[in-house]
């Protein structure tokens, strides 16, 4: 990584998705190159193993729909547990998963993240889903940060944000958990209430492998109920996947010029920074 990178970070340690448990076929492997080398999936059954070509084995578990696995450069072991999210494991109140995506992206893992920071961002993507015009306090107003914690592997970010229906206004909320780089979940309540797992694979120290899952609470609607979770999802993955075209081509600044309504992006960053084992180089872009 020299002073001429894009990027001026490492790639992480952490837990990282590598795959859905049905990508492989029972006794099958699955071979992708992520982290700067070539990694391999082995299933048994319900037992999944991701390795190395040379034998080299990293903690793997099967948790919350996905195959996780842990990575640290120095061979540390795991310094922290892949929650258990129940709503994402056959809940009953909940579907199963509705929606998956899997793409590549020219860009870093930090980038992608420090979206659910980024208040004035998020403020847009509401204007262009209607539920927000960016106008006086009320409905349309731009989402408001109850609570953040960007300390601990675990960082969080909660929005309260009204959403407007022909019934009046909807309090919603947008609510973020990370754990560390690789594993995401976002919850947005008031209208249809919808998780999404968002997860980050470095590839290498420029470029990302992003996987979605989505599920949503069920009702009692039967299938116009389903219809409406499916549009809600799909204009939510709509959105996600504009923003690929803008993290391929936007300049990485250490320093960035922010406004007091942007968010607590610098926090982010400093959260970030703990999941490097290598410093950081001269500022880029």
């Amino acid at each position: 990584m020299g002073a001429m990178s894009r990027y001026p970070h490492p790639i992480p340690f952490g837990w990282f998705q590598i795959c859905w448990p049905d990508d492989v076929a029972d006794g099958g492997v699955h071979r992708t190159h992520n982290l700067g080398r070539d990694l391999e999936v082995h299933r048994a059954g319900p037992v999944f193993t991701v390795r190395e070509p040379d034998g080299t084995c990293w903690p793997t578990v099967v948790r919350n729909g996905l195959v996780m696995f842990w990575w640290h450069p120095r061979g540390e072991p795991p310094a922290w547990e892949v929650p258990v999210l129940a709503e994402f494991d056959r809940h009953p109140d909940f579907s199963t998963p509705i929606r998956r995506h899997h793409e590549r992206v020219n860009a870093f893992w930090q980038e992608l993240g420090e979206t659910a920071a980024d208040v004035a961002h998020i403020q847009q993507h509401l204007i262009e889903y209607g539920l927000s015009s960016g106008t006086d306090a009320g409905i349309g107003s731009p989402p408001q940060v109850v609570d953040a914690g960007w300390d601990e592997p675990h960082g969080y970010m909660r929005l309260s944000q009204p959403f407007p229906t022909p019934q009046g206004a909807v309090e919603g909320r947008i609510d973020t958990d990370s754990y560390g780089p690789g594993l995401s979940i976002t919850w947005f309540r008031g209208l249809v209430d919808t998780g999404l797992l968002g997860c980050n694979l470095p590839i290498d120290e420029s470029s990302t492998e992003i996987r979605f899952t989505y599920v949503v609470r069920r009702s009692g609607d039967g299938a116009a109920s389903d219809r409406l979770a499916e549009a809600f999802v799909g204009e939510i993955d709509r959105l996600a996947m504009d923003d690929v075209e803008i993290w391929e081509h936007k300049a990485y600044l250490l320093r960035p010029a922010l406004a007091d309504h942007d968010g607590p992006i610098m926090r982010y960053r400093k959260w970030a920074r703990q999941f490097y084992v290598e410093p950081e180089t001269a500022d880029v872009g």
